[in-house]
């Protein structure tokens, strides 16, 4: 009986201890699930397509920082290409004065610029314009004239026409078609004014340079003849000149050191031959050395 007694009280025992939950599930508070302020990040499978941030034109500027390469990447379509240039083109090879751009890491400067345009500046149907400060010194006129000074101011107009060749090499340029305006002021000698028209041919040189890799230049050679006006003919102790229409030859050979895509800096010498061959009593020619300096504007390098 006693052993009875003690089982009926160790089981009324275990069923109070196991209806004591510590925790009931009536009692917890509820916590609310967490949305997440942002949506999860989701790897792409495909690359990207990312647009090519320069122009398909790179400047024809000489830098011997920049790598001359193939790419094919970049090569223009035929029908964006300027006039004459389309069969220059490839998908396999860019012409070789197309230089590829500088790194992004590299600092502006005078000879350090982004050389990357918008179209080929010495490519055919593309304009320049260069402005000169020369001046002039003759051989004696006469022995009571002596020596004629004069100093003019030149407007140029250049038109290019035809494209330098795929093929890099010392000689390699382009032709391009120049029309000269000149006034000038003596300032030595007789005479007071003159004023000269002049068509000629340049033959720029398009190449990179030998000698100074790091420089941009363009050194270039230009022959012409035109007509020149003045009034030193009106010294009748010279023998030189006979008339106020004289025919004029014109050489010159001259550099284009580049500031900026558009911008040359340019240097020149010149040789100018004057006679009106026997128009006049007096035609013996007169022979003039020059040196000017100036500066040049490259379309399409800004606006074209």
């Amino acid at each position: 009986m006693k052993a009875l007694c003690n089982s009926v009280a160790l089981m009324l025992l275990g069923s109070i201890l196991l209806a004591d939950d510590p925790y009931p599930v009536g009692n917890q508070t509820k916590q609310s699930e967490r949305i997440p302020d942002k949506l999860p990040l989701v790897p792409s499978l495909e690359e990207p397509t990312r647009k090519p941030i320069s122009s398909p034109y790179p400047s024809p500027i000489p830098m011997a920082p920049f790598d001359m390469g193939t790419g094919g990447s970049k090569t223009p379509t035929p029908s964006s290409l300027p006039k004459g240039l389309a069969h220059f083109h490839s998908n396999e090879q860019r012409p070789p004065w197309d230089i590829e751009p500088p790194a992004a890491v590299q600092a502006p400067g005078a000879c350090n610029f982004d050389p990357v345009g918008d179209k080929l500046t010495f490519s055919p149907d593309f304009w320049s314009y260069q402005f000169l400060i020369r001046g002039w010194n003759s051989q004696t006129l006469s022995d009571t004239s002596g020596r004629t000074g004069l100093v003019e101011g030149v407007f140029r107009m250049g038109y290019m026409l035809t494209a330098p060749s795929l093929e890099e090499h010392l000689l390699r340029g382009n032709w391009e078609a120049i029309c000269e305006f000149s006034l000038g002021r003596v300032h030595e000698g007789s005479g007071k004014t003159t004023f000269g028209f002049l068509p000629a041919m340049r033959y720029n040189f398009v190449s990179l340079n030998p000698i100074f890799p790091s420089v941009a230049t363009l050194p270039y050679l230009q022959l012409g003849g035109g007509i020149f006006f003045n009034d030193i003919y009106k010294d009748r102790e010279q023998n030189k000149l006979g008339q106020a229409l004289e025919f004029q030859i014109q050489a010159s050979v001259g550099s284009r050191w580049f500031l900026s895509p558009a911008w040359t800096l340019d240097f020149e010498l010149s040789y100018r031959y004057l006679n009106n061959f026997n128009l006049a009593t007096r035609s013996e020619g007169l022979n003039l050395f020059g040196f000017g300096i100036g500066a040049t504007y490259s379309f399409p390098a800004g606006t074209r």
